[in-house]
């Protein structure tokens, strides 16, 4: 059963409403409902996108019962979902001046400003509300503050709202569900753990402030206490499967990668598979080099979604530790196939296709990143295209788009020392010594990597003495 159905599971009398009331609008014939079932009648339209016949109800409430607020203050709410804001705020303001205590004209008078951006309009209609309101509806009404300071892009207040709505309800799931999001667009990372630790003292079975403090930790660096925490957890509410992801990421940071499986495999059992989990979990063997239980976990991934390009990618490279270059090559190029606009699969693939000598896979790779080349974001992803282009000899290739990069990106260390290889190998040795020298004066450790690109000049006389001007 939907949950439409699930919600108007009222049995026949409601339908046999539904049915009266449309028989009778037919007709032009008067009927006579009781509140209660108006308010159904409107929601049922409105479940099923059907406005304008909720409005047609609506009205035919309000003709009823004219001294109703909360069926004025409910066709404001329709008419705010057309857009017609003007005419919903003039119903509201007949509705507070009927019944001054009818919360819901504030909430949405509120929402109305917050669609017209008017922030300081809608923090003010809810502390109306404050004003107003009963002890057990404040901690929803300081979400509600959050909402807006949300859309505002004032995130400490969202912080400070949702740990008030909190303080007036331990208990409140919404706002504990809520405190995560609003620690980490805040980055209130110690004082959530102050917080999460000063509300457990007096709370200790609140699994969700656990998980909401191994959170925090996790963010810290502190994955050990992050782990603790979500032990903590998991001890609580067994079933609660984020809490086992979580301490999942927190043991694979620790390198405690059997610990991590083994709390993956938990999450699997206590959700349903996912190509995330089963991904995760091959990462976990691929780090311990058990690379055939790699690759069985990655294959599941395969399984639920055989275009999830990394799956492919992953498979390729624990064929590579292997040294197993053509299966490697077969399913770094089917990645490339999914997806061929992420330089890392291009590069892993070119430089398998050349420990294979594959000269029609390397022509294919090379084409593909002369075409990406413009596309490309962030300045490692350049260094990493212009390595391998040296490394192809693509020398001219190289040069252009480091001058290219040269002119859009920020000064790299690692570009200079990549021209400076470029010079050299096309013979402009004075300018690659030159441009050398650059590098070691800001960096005199990149010679290490000037090196492994050129070890010819290992021994050149040069070379050597401007190593030891920066030595």
């Amino acid at each position: 059963m939907s949950e439409r159905e699930n919600f108007f599971d009222g049995g026949d009398d409601f339908y046999q409403s539904v049915q009266k009331y449309e028989e009778q609008l037919k007709k032009n014939k008067p009927l006579f409902f009781d509140t209660h079932t108006f308010e159904d009648l409107i929601s049922y339209y409105e479940m099923r996108g059907a406005l304008n016949k909720a409005l047609g109800a609506t009205d035919y409430a309000i003709s009823i019962y004219p001294f109703s607020a909360s069926f004025l203050v409910k066709k404001a709410s329709l008419l705010m979902q057309q857009k017609k804001l003007s005419k919903a705020m003039t119903l509201l303001d007949a509705a507070e001046a009927i019944e001054p205590g009818e919360i819901g004209v504030y909430l949405l008078r509120s929402d109305i400003y917050l669609i017209r951006e008017n922030h300081e309009e809608a923090l003010k209609e809810i502390r109306k509300a404050m004003d107003i309101t009963e002890e057990e509806q404040m901690p929803d009404l300081w979400l509600e503050l959050a909402d807006v300071y949300e859309d505002w892009g004032k995130t400490d207040e969202v912080f400070d709202c949702i740990k008030t709505s909190i303080l007036l309800d331990p208990e409140n799931e919404e706002a504990l569900n809520r405190m995560w999001y609003a620690v980490e667009i805040s980055r209130r990372y110690e004082d959530s753990v102050e917080f999460h630790k000063n509300l457990l003292e007096e709370f200790p079975y609140s699994y969700l402030a656990w998980q909401n403090l191994g959170q925090a930790y996790y963010f810290l660096n502190l994955f050990e206490k992050a782990v603790e925490s979500y032990e903590f957890v998991m001890a609580i509410n067994e079933t609660y499967d984020l809490a086992y992801r979580d301490c999942a990421e927190a043991h694979f940071k620790l390198k405690n990668f059997h610990q991590s499986i083994e709390c993956y495999q938990k999450a699997i059992h206590y959700s349903r598979p996912s190509e995330e989990l089963y991904f995760c979990i091959g990462e976990c063997y691929e780090r311990m080099k058990d690379f055939g239980k790699a690759r069985l976990h990655y294959r599941k991934v395969l399984n639920l979604s055989p275009q999830f390009a990394y799956a492919h990618y992953r498979i390729g490279l624990t064929y590579k530790a292997e040294k197993q270059f053509h299966s490697s090559l077969i399913y770094l190029s089917k990645a490339i196939r999914f997806d061929d606009t992420k330089v890392t699969f291009l590069l892993s693939a070119a430089r398998v296709a050349t420990l294979l000598d594959d000269e029609g896979e390397l022509i294919f790779i090379n084409q593909k990143l002369l075409s990406i080349i413009s596309k490309v974001k962030g300045l490692k992803a350049y260094e990493q295209i212009i390595q391998l282009l040296l490394e192809l000899n693509l020398n001219d290739v190289a040069l252009e788009t480091i001058s290219k990069v040269e002119q859009s990106k920020s000064h790299s260390v690692n570009l200079t020392l990549l021209k400076s290889v470029a010079a050299f190998k096309e013979g402009w040795t004075n300018y690659g010594l030159e441009l050398f020298s650059q590098v070691l004066f800001e960096d005199a450790t990149k010679a290490k990597m000037f090196f492994r690109m050129l070890p010819e000049l290992r021994s050149d006389e040069e070379v050597l003495r401007i190593i030891d001007i920066y030595r």
